[in-house]
């Protein structure tokens, strides 16, 4: 945080930061947050780190990737087409156990059917019915 701007541009310095603790990434320079392999490093340590990569490689497969498997909330800071990517998200929920719904707000829908799959805690109805209880948030 108080590191001259030539030690936030240091390659070395900023990697070495990073690995240590990928929030660190909010100090480094313009140009080391555009640099694959140090936002890669900062995403293995901690993905909501991903808001201080730059816009581009908030958008890179890769990145996003290790972001999710590092900390799922990292979720609110991908760009692009990747950042719903439903492989992703799967690969991501196969490991952290929690649901995602990516919700693009255009015209109002109907669902007509739910299908649980692989969860053996509780029954389909009362999931389903957990989810009638809560409609009127939604």
């Amino acid at each position: 945080e108080y590191a001259s701007a030539k030690l936030r541009a240091d390659r070395e310095i900023v990697m070495a930061a990073v690995a240590q603790n990928g929030e660190a990434l909010k100090y480094a320079s313009t140009e080391l947050k555009a640099n694959p392999e140090v936002v890669m490093a900062a995403m293995t340590q901690a993905g909501y780190a991903l808001q201080w990569a730059s816009a581009e490689l908030q958008m890179e497969r890769n990145i996003i990737i290790a972001a999710y498997q590092s900390n799922v909330e990292a979720l609110y800071y991908a760009q692009g087409d990747y950042a719903s990517c439903p492989q992703i998200i799967h690969d991501t929920l196969k490991r952290d156990y929690r649901t995602i719904f990516f919700i693009n707000e255009n015209k109002k829908v109907k669902i007509r059917k739910i299908i649980f799959e692989g969860n053996t805690a509780f029954s389909d109805f009362r999931l389903r019915w957990k989810l009638k209880e809560i409609k009127h948030l939604l």
